[in-house]
Formats: C-alpha cells, structure tokens, sequence
C-alpha cells in the first residue's frame, strides 16, 4: 500500500524538487530504489544509451529521472486510452 501511495505522489510530481520530496518524505534514499519506483512509474522496462550499464546507480538515476521530467509517458498513457 504504501508502494501505490509513492508511486502516485510521484505520478503528480512534475518537478525534480517535487521528486526528490517525495522520496524523502517517503524514505527512499537508495538511488537504484528511485530508479526502480521511476520506472514503475513510467510502466517501462528501461531506457538505453550506449554505455547505460557502465553507469552508477546515481548516474542511472539522473538519467532516468530526466526522461521522468520530460513527461512523455503520461502523454502515451492518454494516448493509449483514447485509442491512437
């Protein structure tokens, strides 16, 4: 339960600050447990670039967290539902 309640704060949050409370408040100080919560988010397996594995786990989280920001999978969310 407390799972489905970070995972929608976050949803709503559309800033890195707003983020970054919300997983404070929530006390996830893991980066790869950010990571995975952003990605849960985003109903996605992961995103690559060519050195994606190379990277920390911090890098991996500001790298994700920039593409949570961008917002386009909320956009694909209403997409999907209207049927586009």
């Amino acid at each position: 339960m407390e799972k489905e309640k970070l995972l929608n704060s976050l949803r709503k949050a559309s800033t890195r600050r707003e983020i970054e409370f919300i997983f404070k408040e929530n006390k996830v100080l893991d980066p790869a447990a950010k990571l995975e919560a952003l990605k849960l988010c985003q109903e996605m397996e992961s995103f690559y670039t060519p050195n994606y594995n190379d990277l920390s786990p911090e890098d991996k989280y500001n790298y994700e967290i920039g593409i949570f920001l961008q917002g386009d999978w909320k956009k694909n969310k209403l997409y999907e539902a209207m049927g586009i």
